[in-house]
């Protein structure tokens, strides 16, 4: 998790930066089957840097690798 790059020095508000991922398409609202989902916290960032962030996240880095493999079902 990053903070602004000036946190100590930069009054807030300070926003959280969350990513959000859930599998989602046919075959995943079958009964007894449990949707993949995962959530990241990206960031924490004052008003002042959140206006000129740019926020990149691979998603291979949101979701475990067990969760990535298709054949575990």
């Amino acid at each position: 998790m990053n903070w602004c790059d000036e946190g100590a020095k930069h009054a807030g508000p300070f926003f959280t930066i969350t990513v959000s991922a859930l599998e989602v398409g046919p075959s995943t609202g079958r009964a007894g089957y449990k949707r993949i989902s995962a959530r990241q916290i990206v960031s924490r960032l004052c008003s002042e840097c959140l206006r000129t962030a740019v926020i990149r996240l691979e998603g291979a880095k949101l979701i475990s690798e067990k969760a990535q493999d298709a054949a575990n079902d």
